[in-house]
């Protein structure tokens, strides 16, 4: 029988219990609420909810996930210049926002004349140099206590207009990924869509992959679960780890002691 010292009879303990207990994780059971289109490509096992309108995609959302935080913008002072420039980001409510390229605005219609969107300020995404930037992706992550629910409203706009569209990505923390597109419309309200997720697995951030410059990727009323508060607690894989580890140390240090006693 081989006799291993106390620091590796205790490494090897850990490493037996890391074995048998981690594993890839399980894919999240998500909940999408969408809106004009559904979502692309939805993984096997996503249950989708493509409403037509913000009057039932809003409260149907609002109905699953319980209380939340709604983020408007509207409480943010735009004066004198009817927007405020965030070159690396902000903190509003408890959320974090972030860009990974570019900057960010929150924005008054006024600023934008005949043409606003949305239902008062919104927030807006913009690359610094569009010759340099043309045609790159424009990720937005946004930070937050864990939970389990997040929606978000969204719009682009080109100049000239085009009817087609684009593509958005929204990548949740746990890595669960998902398309949507959004129409192209100068109307207030009409180009506004809706996504919302909420999952069985908490997550602490999203990030949206907006489209390229040439376009005004406009976001507004993002709304945020309330905080988990198991999210904070150990898993029972995590407890079970703590505890082999505790023996097998309570066992390194016994031997140790006999070892001296003889």
């Amino acid at each position: 029988m081989v006799m291993l010292k106390p620091a590796r009879a205790l490494a090897a303990a850990l490493a037996l219990a890391g074995a048998g207990l981690s594993g890839p994780a399980a894919r999240a059971a998500d909940t999408i609420f969408t809106m004009h289109t559904a979502v692309q490509s939805a993984p096997a096992g996503v249950t989708t909810h493509d409403y037509t309108d913000l009057a039932f995609s809003r409260p149907a959302f609002a109905a699953a996930a319980g209380p939340h935080t709604l983020i408007d913008f509207n409480g943010v002072d735009t004066d004198p210049d009817q927007y405020v420039y965030y070159p690396t980001g902000f903190t509003l409510q408890g959320a974090t926002f972030t860009p990974q390229r570019g900057s960010l605005y929150v924005t008054d219609p006024a600023w934008y004349g005949a043409y606003w969107w949305g239902e008062g300020r919104f927030l807006e995404l913009d690359v610094d140099d569009p010759a340099t930037n043309s045609g790159l992706r424009n990720p937005l992550t946004i930070s937050f206590a864990p939970t389990h629910a997040f929606a978000f409203e969204f719009q682009y706009l080109s100049y000239p207009l085009n009817p087609e569209g684009k593509t958005f990505g929204v990548t949740l923390s746990t890595g669960d990924a998902f398309e949507l597109a959004t129409g192209n419309a100068f109307t207030r309200l009409s180009g506004l869509s809706f996504f919302g997720v909420i999952s069985d697995q908490a997550f602490s951030s999203v990030t949206l992959d907006l489209p390229d410059f040439g376009a005004y990727n406009i976001t507004d009323n993002f709304r945020i679960g309330a905080p988990d508060p198991s999210a904070a607690i150990p898993e029972p894989a995590a407890w079970a780890l703590m505890l082999v580890g505790s023996a097998a140390l309570g066992a390194a240090l016994r031997r140790r002691r006999a070892e001296a006693a003889a």
